[in-house]
């Protein structure tokens, strides 16, 4: 039979808890079979980031911001982020998000291929 898509809710998925959040994969080639994507949740404490901040040598990372306010830094770069906000980091360039408000933050990640989602941690890399 043809494959002709992947369909999952997120509710029905189980997030990986983190230091300062969680972490909820989606879509990946191993979980789901995706070919050319991958997509995950991923929700911030308040007060809080989840460390080390990292950089994808392999690929670019595209970020959609649905609930929450905060601070992103890309590079050396300090940017405001609320829901509605989105930004691409491109490979090798250190980020971190930062959750300032009093809920929870929510984000959805893109990754265009399996290689990309891999990172390195960027020891030292803060606010």
């Amino acid at each position: 039979m043809e494959r002709k898509g992947t369909f999952v809710n997120e509710d029905e998925q189980y997030p990986i808890q983190l230091n300062g959040g969680s972490v909820n994969w989606l879509m990946t080639p191993e979980k789901n079979g995706t070919e050319h994507s991958s997509v995950c949740i991923f929700t911030i404490n308040p007060g809080s980031r989840v460390l080390p901040a990292h950089a994808h040598p392999e690929g670019e990372e595209t970020i959609y911001v649905i609930s929450g306010i905060g601070k992103v830094k890309i590079g050396n770069e300090i940017k405001d982020i609320r829901p509605g906000s989105i930004f691409n980091l491109h490979p090798q360039v250190p980020h971190l998000i930062y959750n300032t408000g009093n809920y929870e933050m929510k984000t959805i990640c893109f990754f265009p291929t399996p290689e990309a989602v891999p990172n390195t941690p960027q020891e030292g890399y803060d606010f």
